[in-house]
């Protein structure tokens, strides 16, 4: 089961590094620390619940997925480099 733990956490620590590319946590995180976190709410039971039993879409979920990680942990990109604010 640790051999287990360990592999899942390197694997989730990869991707965590391509998701964020060139862009970097939050102050106060690093890249372990979001590894962490994404693998916690990342989980089987999480995906069942939303997909199973409410109905979403497979891409729905990996959409707000998506928004979750950038929100809750990535840096704020500079104005000119992010998404136009909306009106």
């Amino acid at each position: 089961a640790r051999f287990i733990r360990i592999e899942r956490d390197r694997r989730l620590r990869m991707v965590v590094g391509d998701v964020f590319g060139q862009r970097t946590p939050r102050p106060g995180l690093n890249l372990d620390d979001v590894a962490v976190y994404i693998g916690g709410v990342e989980s089987s039971p999480v995906y069942r619940q939303l997909v199973g039993e409410r109905g979403w879409s497979t891409e729905k979920y990996v959409a707000w997925f998506e928004r979750m990680v950038d929100r809750l942990f990535l840096a704020e990109l500079p104005q000119d480099q992010g998404e136009p604010p909306s009106t």
